[in-house]
């Protein structure tokens, strides 16, 4: 590791350098799995339902029949926002086909 000797350091220059250090700590730091699906966000059964606009035992129903997939991280249930766009296209496009 490099020495910083710090006598005729400024405050500003002191704050950049550390600034930078903690940056690039922070990028390698992440997971790889994490930097794959950087735009992937999870949603909360309260927010998914709300989205669905639905109640939260229907949500729980749709996901122990499969009609849109929960991810349990820890002891919680997430929902990925694109998969619950799709689904409610599916429920859209179902309810408004011609007959």
């Amino acid at each position: 590791m490099a020495q910083i000797i710090l006598n005729g350091l400024s405050v500003t220059d002191l704050r950049e350098i550390i600034s930078e250090a903690v940056r690039e700590e922070i990028k390698t730091s992440i997971p790889p799995a994490e930097k794959e699906s950087g735009n992937e966000k999870y949603l909360t059964r309260k927010e998914t339902a709300g989205i669905l606009r639905v109640s939260l035992p229907t949500l729980n129903d749709w996901t122990k029949t499969g009609k849109i997939k929960g991810y349990r991280i820890g002891n919680r249930v997430r929902y990925k926002r694109n998969e619950v766009n799709e689904a409610l296209k599916q429920v859209q496009s179902l309810k408004y086909r011609p007959a």
